[in-house]
This record gives C-alpha cells, sequence and structure tokens, in this order.
C-alpha cells in the first residue's frame, strides 16, 4: 500500500508540472510520509522473514554451546537497541504533538509514530523467535 501511494502521488506530481503545469504541492510530502512508514514497516517484515543481512561467520565457527550463548547475546543487544528505539520514539513523537506539516498540515505525530511502532513489530518477533529457540 505505501509503495502504491508513493508512486501515485509522484504520477501526480509528474502530471501536475507537465501537462497542468501547477504542481500539486501536497503530493511530494504525502510520499515522504509514505515512504518513512513503508521503508520502517518493511524492515520489521523482513526481520520477521529473516530476510536482513547478517554476518554469522564467527559465530558458525564456535562450538555448539557457545552458539547458544552468542546468539542470545545478540537477541538481547537487538532487544536493548529496540526497547531504545520504542522508548525514545515514543519520546520524540510526544515532543512533535502541535507539530504540524509545512505543506498538507498533518500533525507530525503520525510520521514520527512510524518509529516506536516498527521497533514494537520487531520487538514481538524477536520474543516470539526466542520463545521458539529460532536464529534471528
Amino acid at each position: 500500500m505505501g509503495l502504491v501511494t508513493i508512486g501515485l502521488c509522484l504520477v501526480l506530481q509528474i502530471l501536475g508540472r507537465s501537462v497542468f503545469v501547477a504542481p500539486m504541492t501536497w503530493t511530494g510530502e504525502l510520499a515522504r510520509f509514505a515512504a518513512v512508514w513503508t521503508a520502517l514497516l518493511a524492515a520489521a517484515a523482513a526481520f520477521e522473514m529473516h530476510a536482513l543481512h547478517k554476518v554469522d561467520m564467527a559465530v558458525s565457527a564456535l562450538p555448539t554451546g557457545m552458539r547458544k550463548l552468542a546468539f542470545l547475546g545478540a537477541g538481547f543487544l537487538v532487544g536493548a537497541m529496540l526497547v531504545f528505539l520504542v522508548y525514545f520514539g515514543v519520546a520524540m513523537t510526544i515532543r512533535v504533538t502541535g507539530q504540524r506539516s509545512s505543506v498538507m498540515g498533518v500533525s507530525m505525530v503520525w510520521v514520527y509514530a512510524s518509529v516506536p511502532a516498527a521497533a514494537a513489530c520487531m520487538i514481538l518477533t524477536l520474543l516470539r523467535k526466542v520463545a521458539r529457540g529460532q536464529a534471528l
């Protein structure tokens, strides 16, 4: 849905500039906001589907027992980072409560909320993976 929104906004922007000689000012802003949400939710989906890049050469060289410890350590570090993103993402979202976007006048809360929302999705995925003993 996000990519469709971005594509439609860009087509409208091109049509407005070239055909109607009157660019639509809101299309660029909406495309940017949709791109932020799309990128962050895509990262959460990629984490769910094991589609993120991994550098596990060092971990693969470890004995089995140490591998499990390394995976738990990595899970803890990833979890700590995600909790950090949720905490400070929510704080930043609250901070911009009165701010409006310059063109559409939309509350910037909708844009900033993408960070804690995506991080929260990743935390749920991480907890599920750890509970099932799956690799990150």
